[in-house]
């Protein structure tokens, strides 16, 4: 398995509950996360939530499921399936003290030989630094978060 793995952080304005409602909300990701084109939450109960998602790579549309969960400031994945042949990653939250979360997302994927390098390339850097950075603006807009 050939696993890219990459991290970014950013400090958000807001709380790590903030960050977590908007991250948890997950019918609401085609409206914020620009790369994110479908998703349908597939099952919730008390050990996580199985969401598929179809996410834009600008050259093919990828289609996979991931199981999500939650531990205290962490809200981490695994892979069920899909197009690619591995993801994983996660969250994590640490309050900065002074109304402000720094939010750092860590991925490991590994889309399999049916993705070109710059297809891989585009899926890392959408994956990791706007998938981050689109959450900054999501919390830091105030938008209403069921």
């Amino acid at each position: 398995m050939s696993v890219t793995r990459a991290a970014h952080a950013e400090v958000i304005r807001g709380t790590t509950q903030d960050c977590l409602d908007a991250l948890l909300d997950f019918e609401s990701y085609p409206q914020w996360q620009s790369a994110v084109t479908e998703v349908q939450v597939r099952a919730r109960d008390a050990d996580g939530v199985t969401v598929a998602f179809a996410v834009d790579a600008r050259v093919k549309t990828l289609r996979y499921v991931l199981r999500y969960h939650l531990d205290d400031r962490r809200l981490w994945w695994e892979y069920v399936g899909g197009d690619l042949k591995h993801i994983e990653g996660d969250y994590v939250f640490e309050d900065q003290g002074d109304g402000t979360t720094r939010a750092t997302y860590s991925v490991g994927i590994d889309p399999g030989r049916c993705v070109p390098g710059p297809v891989k390339k585009v899926l890392v850097e959408v994956v990791m630094k706007g998938s981050v950075r689109e959450l900054r603006r999501r919390v830091e807009s105030g938008a209403t978060i069921p």
